[in-house]
């Protein structure tokens, strides 16, 4: 089986907080259409994540987050939305937390595979934030990491 040319490691829509999403884009001073260019969609489905019938993928989440200044994690339900956090987060600090999601333990306790990635403190503290409606396993912390990655550099490659 044949896979497309480009296809995206995570597709799988992440339910968003509506009313913190609308809150967001008017603090932020945007209307739909405006925050709906900016992240590559259209004002329909920005309306659509608004009122509770759609979800975004993590690659929009991520790009949504960054253009309204806030987490991904507040965006979801998560407490604090500032994007700057206490203290540089690590592979330790999330093994030394115990609210750190298991399937997010077992990926920093992986000591080889996140020294080969060179993860950074900014990718745990949005991996740390994401608040998954079902558990992610290693595996799905690591496709998400990959998927911040591959729409960090989409964005920056088309500057």
């Amino acid at each position: 089986m044949r896979l497309p040319a480009q296809t995206n490691c995570v597709t799988v829509e992440t339910p968003i907080n509506g009313a913190r999403l609308k809150a967001a884009r008017k603090n932020a001073g945007l209307r739909q259409h405006q925050l709906a260019a900016r992240v590559g969609t259209t004002q329909g489905h920005i309306s659509s994540i608004e009122v509770g019938r759609r979800g975004a993928s993590i690659e929009m989440l991520t790009q949504i987050a960054n253009v309204l200044q806030v987490t991904i994690g507040w965006l979801c339900g998560g407490a604090n939305p500032n994007l700057t956090s206490p203290g540089p987060i690590s592979a330790e600090s999330i093994l030394d937390d115990a609210a750190s999601p298991p399937g997010l333990v077992a990926f920093a306790g992986d000591q080889k595979l996140v020294a080969s990635l060179a993860v950074q403190s900014d990718e745990w503290g949005t991996l740390r934030a994401l608040l998954p409606a079902g558990r992610l396993t290693k595996q799905g912390y690591l496709m998400v990491l990959l998927a911040i990655r591959a729409n960090l550099d989409n964005t920056q490659g088309a500057v």
